[in-house]
């Protein structure tokens, strides 16, 4: 009896198994998908990402510039094209591509570093921008987010298509330099004469030189323009000013480092040399401008 017990209750046993066995399985395969999304993400997880998506799209519409979510950049509250990080180290972007967001490759992007720069200068690194379509290339001396917003607010994408005609305006316009003109020439600078290749400005170069808003003269007559950009960079402000001929050609990049400071280290673009120039306080393009004029830059 004590036999026939023992066996009926492991028999029971084992039907028992077998039955949560099967139930298990079939309850499996009924939703796997969403059976893998329960356990990997929390339902509050797509929530939170389109709160996310939505703050980004306002923020992009409101502040005017590209905004990088994801693989997407959202410029004024749409999607404009898809930028994809292919290689990271440290949290710095090494490789990247810019697509269309049809996925049509726009250029691509590789981390590059300035040997004759201090080890401290921002614009020691730089990304060497290889275009698609010219195969023009250029190096780009900003960050990854003033590439993003340079890229939407040069209008390189349209309704999110590649838009060929702006890619001249963000090559000559933005903090870079042509090295290679691919099949165009995006280098802005047009010869006057065989004896001035430079392009130059002829004048009384013992004149006045003064800066005039955008303007340096000599003269009375415009030899170059200039721009300035402040930022906040590594907690400490970026002043910085380009100096270009009337004909666009970039010939200096002058960069100071402080809110007080005024020591800049002019790197001159014709021949990769750098100097230290101090400065006054509301003359920095004027003295900026006079070195680069007696040392046959301007």
């Amino acid at each position: 009896m004590n036999k026939f017990l023992q066996s009926f209750v492991s028999l029971s046993i084992l039907l028992v198994g077998l039955t949560v066995n099967v139930q298990a399985q079939y309850d499996d395969n009924d939703n796997p998908t969403e059976a893998k999304i329960d356990k990997g993400k929390p339902k509050g997880d797509d929530d939170r990402d389109n709160s996310k998506r939505n703050e980004v799209i306002q923020k992009s519409l409101e502040k005017k510039k590209g905004i990088l979510l994801g693989d997407t950049v959202y410029y004024l509250g749409k999607p404009n094209c898809l930028y994809i990080v292919e290689k990271k180290f440290l949290g710095s972007t090494l490789q990247a591509t810019c697509k269309a967001l049809n996925g049509k490759e726009a250029f691509w992007l590789n981390m590059q570093t300035n040997d004759y720069l201090p080890n401290n200068d921002p614009n020691k690194r730089y990304y060497e921008i290889v275009f698609v379509a010219s195969n023009a290339k250029i190096h780009y001396q900003g960050s990854e987010n003033a590439l993003i917003r340079d890229v939407a607010k040069f209008n390189l994408f349209m309704d999110g298509v590649y838009n060929p005609e702006a890619e001249r305006k963000f090559c000559t316009m933005t903090n870079s330099t042509s090295i290679s003109s691919g099949t165009v020439v995006y280098q802005n600078t047009v010869p006057s004469n065989t004896n001035n290749p430079y392009g130059k400005v002829e004048r009384n170069r013992s004149g006045m030189i003064q800066a005039q808003g955008n303007q340096i003269i000599q003269d009375g007559v415009v030899i170059g323009t200039f721009s300035q950009f402040k930022q906040a960079i590594n907690g400490t402000i970026q002043n910085e000013i380009t100096f270009y001929l009337p004909n666009g050609s970039m010939i200096a990049r002058c960069t100071a480092y402080g809110a007080t400071s005024h020591n800049f280290t002019v790197i001159t673009v014709v021949d990769n040399r750098n100097a230290q120039i101090s400065t006054g306080m509301i003359t920095e393009a004027q003295d900026l401008s006079r070195y680069l004029v007696n040392n046959g830059y301007m």
